[in-house]
């Protein structure tokens, strides 16, 4: 193990237990994110002290769910932007000179550094630079400006000062006011911009957004910061390491700084190398202007320019070599079923008319899946934690089907605590479109679930179904990417349209299912897989694994009913065929079959269209006879000939 293991295992004994029923999952993980992300520690340092820590929990976690919150972790970690944040590392500059970083454990406005004014100084200018410190003063507005040219001198004439006294001392107000001072070297004759002698500097300041806003935004964008200090007001001061040979090369990396942050509410006012800051360890009508942290993520800006804008460019190009090197059977990313059936990342819709119970199947499916049951032979890889997002059921809907889902199924003491600990719920019917996307990244943030299940589709979307510009627009634009950065699966459920009428359509085969939603077809083709609830009278149903369903490693469909012992779904046998007096395939009829098959005719209703037209008959006594089964036997067929 490393030093920082002791470290580590210090940091970690200040986190209380997981207790189930308690937010045990969002403890543990907690944990596992404190030892992977704060301490940036290698696999099997994070796994060691987990396991150590796990002794502690109520009941411990199985080695199988805590190698998964490891790996979770892990993958977090390696797509953040706050890497050690616990050590107090920073990267090194690209040309090798080691940065040396005062960031402490946590960045926050009650951990100010000490010696702020002289630490500033020390870290902006280099001896024999001019610094100039100037007052505040109110206007007519009663807003605070710089008052005046203020005092320009050597950086030592200050740091001498500061020696012996502290800032306010040597610059007294008259008024409750700040002080300002400038960030990059000016003459001694003036501090505006032509008298900046270096480009060294560049101010962040927010205006828009709340204090912890602009320090996350600022963490997360692992900005370059010389120094990071709080006005003593609304606003933080990130002073970004510019270093331009010349004001074009300085105005165009400002830009750029400025374009990245565009939408969080930036000061526009900042962008002159003359602009002043907020002077740390001065006071402001009673508050600190304090300094919060130095040479924070320091490399060249223009690397940072280049890895920031990168997010927006296209998506990277898998060579075949990389292709080639992988193995499709690795199922680590696999949550339900086998051979990658519902995976992380991925999304599955739940379809079906409405009033039929979809709403209990989830419920049955979701507590299956939390303790590690498989659901009608669809098996979780482990016990996922879930998140139901519901607006159609109340609490008392939601009760009953829970309640019996545990008593038809004999959940143990054990899998209700566990079940208490995995399952969350949340009832909102107020959220649509861009704010659903807001809320769903919220929630996702603070259970970080495996799997999310949201009831229904039509409640949040906020936009027509039927709109494949809107639909897209709301499922790759705004939710896949939450699922793609948090590995989150996301299961809609969703209704079929107005039943037709009688005789109007003809029976859909399997994967014809996957198209039975109403709406865009785009909600089949983003859906990874599609699951299709069916009533073929006589209380019996058919779940349809209408997309990818060979993956999920049991036939499809499954045939259920309702039970009559409580709200549940259970096992039934599969309706009796139909007697029907038809004749048997004739040997031209047979031949057609074979031929249209071999043409890729792979649709009830072409094939019909065909038949008719090329026989002269009718639809009715196209599926009078065993035109139909014949087609699906010769499908089959063709699906299971070996390829050339």
């Amino acid at each position: 193990m490393t030093s920082l293991t002791g470290r580590a295992r210090k940091y970690l004994a200040s986190i209380e237990p997981a207790v189930a029923g308690q937010a045990g999952h969002n403890a543990t993980f907690r944990a596992a994110m404190a030892l992977a992300e704060g301490f940036d520690l290698p696999e099997n340092d994070v796994a060691t002290l987990l396991t150590e820590w796990n002794a502690q929990c109520q009941p411990p976690w199985s080695d199988r769910e805590l190698a998964h919150k490891v790996d979770e972790a892990l993958r977090k970690t390696a797509a953040s932007t706050r890497r050690g944040y616990l050590i107090g590392t920073t990267p090194s500059r690209k040309n090798g000179t080691p940065s040396s970083s005062s960031l402490p454990d946590t960045i926050s406005l009650d951990n100010p550094l000490p010696d702020p004014t002289a630490r500033t100084l020390s870290a902006l200018f280099r001896p024999g630079e001019h610094v100039c410190f100037t007052a505040g003063t109110i206007d007519d507005t009663g807003k605070e400006i710089p008052a005046g040219r203020g005092s320009i001198e050597p950086v030592e004439f200050w740091l001498d000062k500061l020696a012996s006294k502290p800032i306010d001392e040597i610059l007294s107000r008259s008024e409750p006011t700040g002080l300002y001072m400038t960030m990059n070297p000016t003459s001694n004759e003036g501090r505006d911009d032509s008298h900046v002698i270096f480009f060294r500097h560049a101010l962040l300041e927010f205006d828009g957004i709340s204090l912890p806003q602009q320090l996350d935004a600022l963490l997360k964008s692992r900005v370059p910061m010389t120094a990071l200090t709080f006005s003593g007001a609304r606003s933080l001061h990130a002073i970004v390491p510019i270093l331009a040979r010349s004001r074009t090369e300085y105005d165009r990396r400002v830009k750029a700084l400025y374009e990245y942050f565009a939408d969080m509410g930036l000061d526009q006012q900042n962008i002159n190398p003359a602009r002043l800051t907020r002077a740390p360890g001065a006071s402001r009508a009673g508050t600190a202007q304090a300094l919060l942290a130095l040479n924070v993520n320091l490399r060249p800006i223009d690397d940072w320019i280049d890895i920031a804008t990168a997010e927006d460019s296209a998506p990277a190009s898998l060579r075949p070599s990389r292709l080639l090197s992988l193995n499709p059977d690795d199922a680590s990313t696999t949550l339900l079923g086998k051979n990658r059936y519902i995976c992380k990342g991925h999304s599955a819709m739940l379809v079906g008319p409405s009033g039929i119970g979809k709403s209990t199947l989830q419920m049955q499916f979701m507590a299956c899946a939390a303790v590690g049951r498989p659901f009608f032979g669809i098996r979780p890889a482990f016990a996922l934690s879930q998140l139901l997002i519901q607006a159609e059921n109340d609490e008392l809907d939601l009760a009953e089907m829970l309640q019996s889902v545990i008593v038809a199924l004999e959940f143990t003491k054990q899998e209700r605590t566990l079940l208490d600990s995995n399952l969350s719920i949340t009832l909102t019917s107020t959220h649509t479109g861009d704010d659903f996307i807001a809320l769903a990244k919220r929630l996702i943030l603070t259970h970080a679930p495996d799997m999310i299940w949201a009831d229904p589709l039509m409640s949040y979307i906020g936009a027509d179904i039927s709109d494949q510009a809107a639909v897209s627009k709301f499922l790759r634009n705004g939710l896949q990417p939450l699922l793609n950065e948090h590995s989150t699966a996301w299961v809609w459920i969703h209704h079929t349209g107005k039943p037709p009428k009688q005789g109007s359509r003809v029976a859909l085969i399997e994967h014809e299912l996957s198209y039975a939603g109403i709406g865009s077809s785009d909600l089949a083709n983003w859906a990874r897989a599609i699951w299709y609830l069916k009533p073929y009278g006589d209380g019996k149903y058919a779940f349809h694994l209408a997309k990818r369903g060979q993956r999920a490693g049991v036939p499809s469909p499954i045939w259920m009913q309702h039970s009559k012992t409580g709200t549940v779904w259970e096992r039934t046998d599969p309706p009796e065929k139909e007697e029907r007096n038809a004749q048997p395939v004739s040997e031209a009829m047979r031949e057609f079959l074979i031929a249209q098959v071999a043409d890729g005719v792979d649709k009830v209703r072409v094939l019909c269209e065909h038949a008719m037209e090329h026989f002269s008959i009718s639809q009715s006594r196209f599926y009078k006879y065993y035109w139909l089964d014949e087609a699906k036997r010769l499908w089959v067929s063709e699906r299971e000939k070996p390829t050339p």
